[in-house]
This record gives structure tokens, C-alpha cells and sequence, in this order.
């Protein structure tokens, strides 16, 4: 523990046994240790342990049993504990992906983005910013000899201090050990989907997506050459029984 952190004792409690459940070390339905023992082992108070339960609880790690104490989530996967990043990078300059533009011969339809009236699906509303503010401390930073440093060309994967923050965020709320390198910041979820499409997608591949799909998701994919898939929706989203009798039949 440490009591020199800005990070309250009980979450670094509980982000220990994240850390223990997800490389592997801490196996579905194992017991985690009785509060009054995990105290006097760290050398903490009782009531630290417990808030930092009911916070590996809460988040979906862990299980309380009545009567017979914390296990780790039952229904999560079993992980094998293993090494990983010790192993030489093969194939370095071997291409990851081929690159084919597929819009340049595209035209934009007469109505693009000629719409008087737009509903954006919870996009905030603009004329809500501190513009005035936000100007002020843009002219306040321009004029100091490091600022110019901020004219430049960032990294194209994203600012460094956003995809460490969640590096951390991934880690600690979804078990997910990813380093900033793993993570590149896209300008929003359209951008996000285009870049998968051309990864994942190649001419004749199926893609199953909603009756009321996200149109723009539905052009992406079309355009990377994939066949649509409908799949009927109820009141908790896609339903995933006609899913499975479709996937019984084709890929």
C-alpha cells in the first residue's frame, strides 16, 4: 500500500485484485481472503478491505456469498496465467494491412449536409461552450514560449496524457491490460468504425447488424464491400436467439 497516493487505500486494494483476477492469478469462484485477515496481513484498517469488496463487488469482479465470504466472479473466464511482451516482435517491417481508398471515385449525394433541421443523437449543443473563455486561455498560451510547442503535429495515435489516463481506466474498470501504445484515439465513433471495417471487412463477408442499424455504420460497411445481415430487434436490443439460429447456417 501506498499511504503517500492520491489514490485512496481501498481502490488500490481493489485495483491489486483486478490485477490478480485478470493476469490469471485469481481463478473464478476462488475465496478472496476474510476482511479481518486481509487487514492484519497489509496493515490496514477492517473497513478499508470492506469498501474496497464492495468495490470489486459492484464493479462485477467479485460475489458475496451469504455466510461464506467473497469469491471471485464465477461467471467470469478463466484466464491462464502467462508472461506476455517478453517474446521478440517478428515480421517488423512486414505491411499490417493493405490500403485501399475506396471513396475517391465516390459523389456526394445533393442533400449532404443541407439538412435545415438536425437531431444529433445527444451531440452537445455548441452554443453552450465557454467560447469566450476557451478563446482567452488559446490567446493566454499563444503568447508563451512553450505554447508553440502546441502548434505542431501531435501524435497521430492521440494525446499521450489521454490514452495513459485510459490505459488506467481500461485496467482498473474492465480488466483490459492496455498499454498507450495498444490505444489510438479516433475522432469519434464514425472514424472508429470506418478504421474496423477496412481491418476486419473484405469484399463478400457478411455483417450482421440491426433492423434500425446506425445508417452510417450501414454505407461503411457496404462500401467495404460486405453483404448486410438484418436481425430483428425487441425491447433489449438485438435478439440474439435469431441471431444464433442465423449463425447455425451461414458465417
Amino acid at each position: 500500500m501506498d499511504r503517500d497516493s492520491i489514490v485512496p487505500l481501498y481502490i488500490q486494494v481493489c485495483n491489486a485484485f483486478i490485477s490478480l483476477i485478470t493476469d490469471g492469478t485469481l481463478k473464478p469462484s476462488d475465496i478472496l481472503p476474510s476482511t479481518r485477515n486481509l487487514a492484519l496481513l497489509v496493515g490496514i484498517n477492517r473497513n478499508t478491505v470492506k469498501l474496497a469488496y464492495e468495490e470489486l463487488i459492484s464493479q462485477g469482479w467479485t460475489e458475496s456469498i451469504e455466510r461464506k465470504g467473497v469469491y471471485v466472479l464465477s461467471t467470469l473466464p478463466s484466464i491462464s496465467k502467462k508472461s506476455i511482451g517478453n517474446e521478440p516482435i517478428k515480421n517488423l517491417n512486414q505491411e499490417a494491412f493493405k490500403w485501399t481508398n475506396k471513396f475517391k471515385d465516390v459523389k456526394l449525394g445533393q442533400n449532404f449536409q443541407k439538412t435545415k433541421l438536425a437531431i444529433d443523437d445527444g451531440f452537445p449543443d455548441v452554443r453552450l461552450a465557454p467560447i469566450d473563455e476557451l478563446m482567452r486561455e488559446y490567446r493566454s498560451i499563444s503568447r508563451k514560449f512553450y505554447g508553440r510547442n502546441y502548434l505542431k503535429y501531435g501524435s497521430p495515435q492521440g494525446s499521450e496524457n489521454l490514452r495513459e489516463a485510459l490505459s488506467n481506466y481500461l485496467s482498473t474498470t474492465r480488466g483490459l491490460n492496455a498499454s498507450i501504445n495498444d490505444l489510438l484515439i479516433t475522432k469519434g465513433s464514425q472514424m472508429g468504425i470506418y478504421l474496423s471495417a477496412q481491418l476486419l471487412l473484405d469484399p463478400g463477408d457478411t455483417i450482421a447488424v440491426g433492423m434500425s442499424n446506425y445508417p452510417t455504420a450501414d454505407q461503411i460497411f457496404k462500401q467495404a464491400g460486405a453483404n448486410l445481415l438484418r436481425i430483428p430487434i425487441d425491447h433489449n436490443g438485438m435478439d440474439v436467439d435469431y441471431l444464433e439460429n442465423k449463425l447455425k447456417k451461414q458465417k
